[in-house]
């Protein structure tokens, strides 16, 4: 006994030190690495220009809520609960692209802070780390967080739904599972296609003993959680012809799956991250170092299905049914592609031995440097779909056009989904002093998204009673031979309907300005 007693005094003392240290980790990393997520996703978050999703953001979210709920019963409903979040901060922060954008650069934050919690239950302390900040630079992450749309929060909200999850496998205890009930509520209202992460959930306890043994729990749990979401799920289904712009089955599988989904069609990152993964994935399979599973949720076990099954999933109804599948929809997967990055990276870096942390180090920095190019572009003025110009527009009515001018918005155009009036949506003051002689109804009267836009035969008067018109439309609008390279007068898309009608009412172009996807046209009336 004696001879156990000095052993036995010492390790209060380790423990005690141990549990201090490992107290200072639990929050320090999270809260670094989600700092350095924030960091990165924020630089530069308010250079690119608004676009069409984003003016659809504030149209909603600048309603009263009677008028919004109205609206997402017709629709919409997909995103309600994000542009009932949306409502509430932009009553209280400035309509500018970085406020806009803040919640989703934090959203990023939140997720790379679970990116580390997860790591850690699912494999090491290096791994969780590496995994954070590769969630924090990969393309697909980095866009979603200057995106002022719902798809950041949905990562977050998917790994911290998938953190509950392994603690309630490996604890059992009834505290977990009622909590991840409510997260799977959440992070479905939020955002439909997170509910795909439960079915992921079911192939992890499939392949684990200690999964196997707590099926009844996580069925009552994931079962609650999906019937709160109820409501919300059978009012999205309800709208399901919304999305039937999306292009049908005959789409580039291959290239938006490997390519677009994860890395926002950065060719060279995804062709990177592949090449990682796989030699990563090899080494740890032959060194028997993976964790596929066994007794506990290990990180393939957990990572593989959540990166997997939704895509699966989706791309089967899609090619079954109605067209569903958009690479940016699944950004909710992306924690587990950065999760089985860093796993393989560390793996790879393993085989240096001692100098495994410096060769891990060139590994995640080489990652960066091919990254980075496209983060850049990114981050450029016209870098959202189609080049839109929102942004570039509106700053240059403010600056240009006089109080009392009249503006007149195209109904189509080659670009934009909707009317040209979409670019006074993401900056009304720029507007304010103008004279909308197109506006029919507004949005909020006609339950739709945008306010109605007349066309020129019915505002003749209201032409005639303009000195000045500020016309928007799209840049590859033709111009007469008086101030610019005539065009084909058969064309009608090219010249303009508006523009041929303002021409008819004596009306001379003093000044033009044609910008990335715009064209702002100043007309003046002879002798004003």
């Amino acid at each position: 006994m004696t001879s156990h007693l000095p052993v036995l005094a010492s390790e209060p003392r380790r423990s005690g030190a141990e549990r201090r240290t490992r107290l200072r980790t639990r929050w320090c990393d999270p809260l670094l690495l989600g700092l350095v997520a924030v960091a990165i996703s924020g630089f530069r978050s308010w250079s690119p220009s608004f676009w069409h999703d984003e003016a659809a953001t504030v149209s909603v979210a600048g309603r009263d809520i009677p008028d919004m709920v109205r609206l997402l019963f017709d629709v919409d409903a997909v995103h309600g609960a994000y542009y009932l979040g949306m409502h509430g901060w932009l009553r209280v922060v400035p309509l500018t692209e970085f406020w806009l954008r803040l919640p989703s650069v934090l959203a990023v934050g939140i997720g790379a802070a679970g990116v580390v919690v997860l790591g850690k239950l699912l494999s090491t302390r290096r791994v969780a780390l590496v995994a954070a900040l590769v969630f924090a630079i990969l393309p697909r992450v980095t866009s979603a967080g200057i995106e002022a749309r719902s798809y950041a929060l949905s990562a977050a909200l998917a790994v911290w739904v998938t953190v509950v999850f392994v603690v309630a496998v490996r604890r059992r205890t009834g505290t977990a599972w009622v909590l991840y009930a409510l997260l799977v509520a959440v992070s479905t209202t939020v955002f439909l296609y997170s509910i795909l992460i439960v079915a992921a959930h079911v192939v992890t306890l499939a392949v684990t003993k200690t999964g196997r043994r707590c099926v009844g729990s996580f069925l009552l749990a994931a079962g609650a959680g999906i019937a709160i979401a109820a409501p919300v799920i059978v009012l999205v289904h309800s709208q399901a012809d919304q999305v039937s712009w999306i292009a049908g089955r005959n789409f580039d599988l291959v290239w938006i799956v490997l390519v677009e989904q994860y890395f926002d069609n950065a060719l060279a990152v995804a062709v990177a991250s592949g090449l990682l993964i796989v030699a990563g994935v090899t080494v740890g399979i032959v060194r028997g170092r993976d964790h596929r599973g066994g007794e506990q949720p290990g990180l393939l076990a957990t990572a593989m299905p959540w990166l997997l099954v939704p895509t699966a999933l989706v791309l089967l109804y899609s090619l079954t049914s109605q067209n569903v599948y958009l690479g940016r929809y699944f950004t909710f997967t992306a924690p587990a592609c950065a999760l089985l990055l860093g796993q393989s990276m560390v793996w790879i870096a393993g085989l240096a031995g001692r100098r495994s942390l410096p060769l891990l180090a060139v590994i995640l920095a080489l990652f960066g440097a091919v990254a980075l190019p496209h983060y850049l572009v990114q981050r450029g003025p016209y870098a959202k779909p189609s080049g839109m110009d929102y942004s570039r527009v509106a700053d240059l009515v403010e600056s240009e056009a006089a109080p009392g001018d009249c503006v007149l918005y195209d109904l189509k155009n080659v670009w934009n989904p909707g009317p040209m009036r979409t670019v006074e949506t993401v900056d009304p003051p720029a507007f304010a002093a103008l004279r909308d002689i197109s506006r029919g109804s507004t949005a909020a009267e006609l339950g739709g998204l945008w306010d109605e836009t007349l066309a020129t035969d019915r505002i003749a008067d209201r032409i005639r009673s303009c000195s000045a018109i500020w016309l928007l439309t799209n840049r590859s609008a033709g111009v007469d031979s008086h101030t610019g390279p005539a065009v084909d007068a058969r064309d009608p898309v090219r010249l303009g309907a508006n523009y041929r009608v303002v021409r008819s009412y004596g009306f001379d172009v003093q000044e033009r300005w044609q910008l990335n996807v715009s064209q702002v046209v100043h007309f003046v009336r002879p002798g004003t």
